[in-house]
């Protein structure tokens, strides 16, 4: 994979051009001066430029304070028994049949290292131990001991499992048989391959685009751009007129994509470049940086049945927002935190 064409920085090859007999220098100095702008143009934003947009959209500054109505969302909420608990999805990852493999593999090394001390690990004792190595990792004490510790006691691991006992386990841990290596056997991971073997089979199970370059567009979806037909794939599923709502940043947002997603009847809001808005004239980031901090300026645009509204605001720095379903109003007046 190129990466350069991943990050959209792959300069294309300069057209050349006939010179015509009867030019003018300062027409050839302007044509060269275009040409460098146009080569420094990321690809991501020509391929959206190249996407037709239904009407060009006729951008107006609201006169009054704008106030759009919130559009409800209309779907059903999942029913309790079907989500899935913690515990569920942790089971679907490490299910029965590799949690008997560490257990067989763990009690076998336990014996080989001293017949007369069995470990006898059992199912809910290795379950309790991934879960305290799980929870442990939130607390980032530089040493397990201190876990059982007076001072700095967790209850919730103190209290499931001994020390004597988490430390017998973590001695003893083991998810396959050493003395079945071959000698010729370089597997570098041969001492966890079980556990890899598993987590692959399952993990390769979760629905997912792996990027490996530009993506050809099914014929049944709009083709509103590279970055925006990544998001028309994984919002497939998305039930559609029930005005569920998608955000997303400014490598994603463009026109035809807020328009292609309002036909489905799934709003969306995102940061957006200035360079993927045609015909907006905004404020400079100088002018709103003199007009202070929460200074704004807002453009609406009507293209069919859908209102687009933009908004450019001054934080720490300048930044602009695309949706097509709420501006800039209501503004209220909020505590900001200063260093001084």
């Amino acid at each position: 994979m190129d990466t350069r064409t991943f990050y959209g920085r792959k300069e294309h090859d300069r057209a050349v051009r006939v010179i015509p007999s009867d030019s003018e220098d300062s027409e050839l100095e302007e044509s060269d001066s275009e040409d460098s702008e146009d080569s420094e143009t990321e690809s991501e934003d020509e391929d959206v430029a190249e996407v037709d947009v239904p009407c060009l959209p006729r951008w107006r500054t609201p006169h009054n304070a704008y106030f759009n109505a919130y559009p409800e969302w209309q779907g059903l909420l999942s029913r309790s028994d079907d989500i899935m608990s913690p515990l569920q999805y942790f089971k679907q990852f490490f299910s029965e049949d590799i949690l008997e493999v560490i257990i067989g593999q763990s009690n076998l090394y336990a014996i080989q290292c001293n017949a007369n001390k069995p470990l006898n690990l059992t199912t809910k004792e290795l379950e309790q131990f991934l879960g305290i190595v799980v929870y442990m990792s939130l607390f980032g004490l530089p040493c397990t001991h201190m876990f059982w510790n007076k001072a700095c006691r967790v209850s919730q691991v103190a209290d499931t499992i001994i020390l004597n006992r988490w430390e017998a386990i973590k001695k003893s841990l083991h998810f396959s048989n050493n003395e079945e290596r071959q000698e010729e056997n370089d597997d570098p991971l041969h001492k966890i391959r079980p556990l890899v073997t598993h987590l692959t089979s399952k993990l390769t199970s979760i629905p997912m685009e792996i990027y490996t370059g530009r993506v050809v567009q099914p014929p049944e979806l709009a083709d509103v751009g590279a970055s925006g037909n990544i998001v028309l794939l994984l919002a497939q599923p998305i039930p559609k007129q029930e005005k569920y709502k998608l955000f997303f940043d400014n490598w994603f947002t463009s026109v035809p994509l807020v328009l292609t997603l309002a036909q489905q009847g799934i709003h969306c809001t995102g940061t957006v470049r200035g360079n993927r808005l045609p015909g907006v004239n905004l404020m400079c980031d100088a002018e709103l940086k003199r007009a202070g901090r929460g200074s704004f300026e807002q453009k609406m645009a009507i293209v069919g049945e859908t209102t687009l509204h933009v908004v450019k605001w001054y934080d720490n720095s300048s930044v602009t927002l695309l949706s097509d379903y709420t501006g800039a109003h209501p503004v209220t007046e909020v505590d900001r935190w200063d260093r001084k």
